[in-house]
């Protein structure tokens, strides 16, 4: 008899390779001509910037209790505290807005390989491959609005929900 060691780790790196060749595919559909494409600012987009600008520059601005901006028929602040932070390292234009949503985009696809994993490795592959290349999340992750981070965060909160079903305590309910 043999050993089905070495066709285990052959699977394991096989479905290592397909997992780069997605995240690099997420990478690619996300970043590709950000900057001229798509064209100008959505009214949304600049309003998130203009919040960023304002954490920035405008002393004592910051939205009501710390999470909720009234303006622009309100909104969770969230995603504009990311922009102000990426604004400061690498400048205030609107390709770092919309790269900020495209690097939430990267991120959600391995929230959703992370959340697919936990039933299997190769569900875990595919359901990142269908987030890497839905057309739906890519034009999401393009346009510098704050909707981009619920892939992600969607994902651990699913993630955190199957921990706690499995292992219900007060510790993994508190996580």
């Amino acid at each position: 008899g043999g050993s089905t060691a070495p066709v285990t780790a052959r699977w394991r790196w096989l479905a290592v390779g397909a997992m780069v060749a997605v995240v690099a595919a997420a990478v690619f559909f996300r970043f590709y001509d950000l900057a001229t494409n798509p064209g100008g600012l959505y009214q949304d987009e600049a309003a998130e910037g203009l919040d960023a600008l304002r954490l920035l520059h405008q002393p004592g601005f910051h939205p009501d209790f710390m999470v909720w901006f009234q303006s622009d028929n309100g909104r969770e602040a969230l995603f504009a505290y990311v922009v102000a932070g990426a604004f400061h390292f690498f400048g205030e234009t609107a390709l770092v807005l919309r790269a900020t949503a495209a690097a939430f985009g990267v991120a959600g696809v391995l929230g959703i390989a992370w959340l697919g994993r936990r039933f299997g490795t190769w569900t875990g592959v595919v359901a990142a491959a269908w987030a890497a290349g839905s057309l739906w999340l890519i034009c999401v992750s393009r346009d510098g609005m704050r909707n981009t981070i619920v892939p992600f965060f969607g994902a651990v909160e699913l993630i955190a929900l199957l921990h706690w079903a499995a292992r219900p305590g007060r510790l993994s309910a508190l996580f």
